[in-house]
């Protein structure tokens, strides 16, 4: 039988690797418990605690019961190929199929954990997913020094309370003794024998509890995003996009803001630029660079292979089969507003609105002038950013990161200002056209006025900067996304739950956020609309989950 192709294949392969998970965390499961019940019929009382599920009669029982406990905590991390939980569950089931052999002499239980041990071992290769090592040394340093310091604590409360409070003298050594036993919940012998002295032994049974849960957090967290600047990562990603890799104007937010960091294919001819938030790699728009083919895949593997959620937002939807076929689905979001540069000089800025607004501002003596980067100093940075501050301020906006820029010195330091003067000289709008590389498209990123300058001030900038455009040979402008636009053009039979949600949040929160009004706006223009996307885990909590870290991410606070 001839083998599916590999990007064809993800898409089935991955659920089909998920309900293997599922089957070997089940038996796992059924193997902790059943060790927990062969241990209640074997074992004999030692440990005079309510917390135990069973009673435990000699080391070896005692060891099975930790094994048996372990391998139904570490069943829940198989679920999510857990590298670690793979490795404690193919000890602990060897350990306790030799238990059911040669001491329970129990053949059915002994039959379930050694199909439990071939499944791991057959399909060794499915649980890699990785566990943050930084934070494992970190929990186990803590933990060392949680530990050093409780069973000081239980060994002064023991000598403290010595003959009154239990029913035999302690000594310096019985007492350190005596913490750590109870600290591990193994019980020390000693029998309390007022409230304050049980309170004693209750406190460090309940901190060894608590210790030990956090030491299995830590073995399964998922592998931790540290944002380290790479600048040599950055500048090979702007090498390839200057090369003849970029074909749009926001390709440039690939490099800026610089909290991205960047997964190459293997002839580094191609990148992904990618940003994780709370366990989700953020990846914006699609590949970009010369042959990206399968990078779709491998991207979505490597960060499953790191316990992350894999998702790429504000996408084009050039590479949706391949995102399909990697296990992802799409969600329309809203549409990009293109502009035809050649059409609107000739036809659309002679319409009656535009006349208006060209007139009205010669008459006004207004004028449209265009900075370039090095005529850029930190006098006309402060005088911007009085304009920008004010029209934060009375929008009540908050400045937006990681797929657009943010007013920053350095930023603007890079791109073409536009700037409309009044006769006075007085800044009242501008805009900075977004830097490209080989590129017919131009585009603008911050659009920002001052609450008195005239109305249609923005209309007269963004018009002014179109037709010029055109003049510096630029085929299109990108007018940027408006947020849920054409939801209502979605086919109803196909439009998921996810849409249906987003076009109620358009039709009756549009007062709180303005999405019509950013879409009327845009439509002055004539644009073309383009649809965008967000491409995300198909499961039930992966949309909220990428909603909420794109949510961070877009915090200018967060840029590395």
């Amino acid at each position: 039988m001839r083998a599916l192709p590999l990007r064809i294949s993800l898409k089935y392969a991955e659920p089909a690797r998920q309900r293997l998970a599922w089957l070997v965390a089940l038996l796992t499961f059924l193997n902790g418990l059943l060790g927990l019940i062969a241990l209640s019929r074997h074992g004999r009382p030692l440990l005079d605690s309510d917390l135990l599920p069973v009673a435990v009669g000699s080391p070896r029982l005692l060891v099975g019961l930790a094994v048996s406990l372990g391998l139904i905590f570490f069943s829940v991390q198989l679920v999510r190929r857990k590298r670690v939980a793979w490795l404690v569950a193919i000890s602990g089931t060897s350990f306790l199929t030799l238990s059911h052999l040669f001491f329970n002499r129990d053949l059915a239980a002994a039959a379930v954990n050694l199909l439990s041990a071939w499944l791991l071992i057959f399909n060794a290769d499915q649980f890699k997913v990785k566990s943050d090592t930084g934070s494992m040394r970190q929990s186990a340093l803590a933990f060392t020094v949680i530990t050093a310091a409780v069973v000081s604590y239980g060994a002064v409360g023991f000598l403290s309370l010595g003959k009154t409070g239990f029913d035999r003298p302690v000594g310096p050594v019985s007492a350190v003794e005596a913490a750590a036993r109870e600290y591990a919940n193994l019980g020390s012998g000693l029998r309390p024998q007022n409230r304050l002295a049980g309170t004693l032994v209750t406190s460090l049974n309940f901190l060894g509890l608590v210790s030990a849960g956090l030491v299995f957090y830590s073995l399964f967290k998922p592998l931790r995003f540290r944002l380290i600047d790479a600048p040599a990562d950055r500048r090979r990603a702007e090498t390839i996009l200057a090369g003849g890799g970029s074909d749009l104007a926001d390709d440039f937010f690939g490099l800026w803001p610089r909290n991205k960091r960047y997964f190459f294919n293997r002839d580094k001819t191609a990148f992904i630029a990618y940003r994780v938030v709370d366990a989700v790699a953020l990846a914006l728009n699609r590949p970009y660079g010369r042959n990206p083919d399968g990078m779709i895949g491998d991207f979505v593997g490597w960060c499953r292979l790191n316990g992350w959620e894999p998702a790429f937002i504000y996408c084009d939807g050039r590479f949706s089969k391949a995102m399909a076929d990697s296990g992802l689905k799409l969600l329309k979001i809203g549409q990009t507003a293109l502009i035809d540069v050649g059409r609107f000089a000739s036809q659309t800025i002679r319409n009656k609105h535009f006349r208006y607004v060209f007139n009205k501002f010669k008459r006004l003596n207004y004028q449209l002038k265009i900075i370039e980067p090095d005529e850029i100093n930190g006098s006309l940075i402060r005088r911007l950013r009085v304009v920008s501050s004010a029209w934060l301020r009375a929008g009540k906006i908050s400045e937006k990161g990681f797929a657009m820029g943010y007013f920053n010195g350095a930023y603007l330091r890079r791109c073409r200002l536009a700037v409309v003067v009044s006769p006075k000289g007085r800044i009242e709008a501008f805009a900075n056209l977004v830097p490209v590389f080989q590129s017919r498209e131009a585009s603008v990123d911050l659009i920002r006025f001052a609450p008195e300058a005239p109305g249609n001030s923005v209309d007269f900038l963004i018009a002014s900067l179109i037709v010029r455009s055109g003049e510096e040979g630029y085929e299109r402008f990108d007018l940027g996304l408006a947020p849920l636009a054409g939801l209502e053009r979605s086919a109803p039979g196909r439009a998921g739950i996810e849409t249906r949600v987003l076009s109620i949040l358009r039709s009756r929160g549009g007062f709180l956020y303005g999405f019509s009004g950013v879409e009327r706006f845009k439509t002055k223009f004539d644009p073309e609309w383009q649809d965008r996307y967000v491409a995300y885990a198909a499961n039930p909590y992966a949309a909220a989950r990428v909603a909420i870290a794109l949510n961070k991410a877009m915090s200018p606070a967060s840029d590395g």
